[in-house]
């Protein structure tokens, strides 16, 4: 997978993680070549609301016994990676976001099924 930034385009892969606050979704960037952490896609505001499953577990993409596929996404420290998002088909905006400081997060709801089949570590689906 291929970020443009406004430094260069770089090889990436995704990395699925929990947040220990909440429990919720955490989408990481690494360097395919070096493994490094290239960036966070997601930030996490504590919300419990983000993990408590509401709607139908036959939605590969809506529930799982971890929660919801609802992540704020980190447009102050990765601007570009809307596009990134919308380029992989990686979730959808939801049109909600949240204020914190001087930056917007967007409220997307994330391609689950998709981002576990691409994701070079899948640590949310282990058991702690």
């Amino acid at each position: 997978m291929e970020i443009t930034t406004s430094f260069g385009n770089y090889d990436v892969e995704i990395v699925l993680d929990k947040y220990t606050a909440d429990d919720s979704l955490y989408v990481g960037l690494i360097d395919k070549e070096t493994g490094e952490p290239f960036a966070d896609v997601t930030v996490c505001f504590d919300e419990p609301l983000l993990c408590v499953s509401s709607v139908s577990s036959t939605d590969p993409n809506a529930a799982n016994p971890n929660g919801l596929a609802y992540c704020y996404i980190d447009t102050n420290n990765l601007p570009e990676i809307e596009d990134f998002i919308k380029k992989y088909e990686l979730g959808k905006p939801t049109r909600i976001a949240k204020t914190s400081g001087f930056c917007s997060y967007p409220l997307y709801k994330m391609n689950l099924e998709k981002l576990r089949s691409i994701a070079r570590n899948n640590y949310y689906d282990k058991e702690n």
